[in-house]
């Protein structure tokens, strides 16, 4: 496993913090303070970092505190995909909407909004993102506190790699809704190394910065 390196990671304005590695048989995000159930699953693996299993399993608020998705944010997830693309693979998924999924039967990066308009297509295909850890961000800027209209962009980074790549833009944001879920029931995205939340929109060098900080170099 490469060497985490905390320095790196930006913390301004960081409001959700979880890592598979801190996983003692409770979830608990260690910013904000939300309390968090794994429905199935195992611990894996990949590329030397631990990972959650959630092929065919979810993690999902159970209580503690709650976060609300403002007008502008970022979410960041380490991740290999599942390979099967039969069924979505649902990213992070709030009480509406889902701010990063793949549509079923396909390769398709996206978002979807349950609230105006279903999938939306960044024009991404993950076929060449299939092999290791990804890094897989999604800025939002919504048109207010509470919109579902706005632009969520979408980067990915490779494990290893020195810099994120802009992949494209969807025209719905899932602004005003709660942190619910990442990944759904039989809709997994993979194996989970490392969540993150800002209630701001990353600048493009400290996505690389958190690229480099790799999986293990959040608190």
């Amino acid at each position: 496993m490469s060497t985490c390196q905390p320095s790196l990671f930006p913390k301004d304005g960081l409001v959700f913090s979880i890592r598979a590695d801190n996983d003692n048989g409770q979830i608990v995000d260690s910013v904000t303070g939300i309390q968090i159930r794994k429905t199935g699953g195992g611990i894996s693996t990949v590329d030397g970092y631990r990972c959650w299993d959630l092929d065919n399993a979810y993690l999902e608020r159970s209580g503690g505190s709650q976060l609300t998705e403002g007008q502008y944010y970022t979410h960041a997830v380490w991740l290999k995909w599942r390979s099967s693309d039969s069924g979505w693979r649902t990213v992070m998924r709030p009480s509406n909407d889902h701010s990063v999924i793949i549509r079923s039967g396909t390769k398709d990066l996206g978002m979807f909004s349950n609230r105006n308009g279903e999938f939306r297509d960044s024009r991404y295909d993950i076929t060449n993102d299939m092999s290791t850890l990804q890094l897989v961000i999604v800025t939002g800027e919504g048109n207010s506190a509470t919109s579902n209209t706005g632009t969520s962009t979408f980067y990915t980074g490779a494990l290893g790699s020195g810099s994120v790549t802009r992949r494209g833009t969807s025209d719905r944001v899932v602004s005003g809704t709660t942190w619910y879920r990442l990944g759904w029931g039989g809709q997994g995205p993979g194996k989970v190394a490392a969540a993150y939340e800002w209630n701001r929109v990353l600048t493009i060098p400290e996505m690389n910065s958190l690229l480099k900080a790799t999986p293990t170099g959040g608190p």
